[in-house]
């Protein structure tokens, strides 16, 4: 039993996506009923700590990208070589 509590924190720890984390808390809750009395508070902590950090990088990351504006240098530089040529 113990070796399923340490492969289900090496899955939280390594968990990169908001998937990968709901898949091991559900595991964690509904699947194996032992391990809430081995690594209840410490699973859920780490499980819930885990899901924050995700949600705020999301957040965090996607207020910060530059997303391109229309138009573009590219149509900026074509409009002008199409006003130069017919000058």
């Amino acid at each position: 039993m113990e070796i399923i509590g340490i492969c289900i924190l090496y899955l939280l720890l390594r968990a990169v996506t908001l998937q990968d984390l709901l898949i091991c808390l559900t595991l964690y809750i509904f699947g194996i009923r032992d391990l809430l009395e081995i690594f209840s508070i410490t699973l859920l902590v780490l499980t819930m700590a885990i899901l924050a950090l995700y949600v705020f990088r999301r957040l965090v990351i996607s207020s910060f990208e530059v997303r391109p504006t229309f138009p573009s240098v590219t149509v900026i530089t074509y409009m002008s070589y199409l006003m130069e040529g017919t000058s």
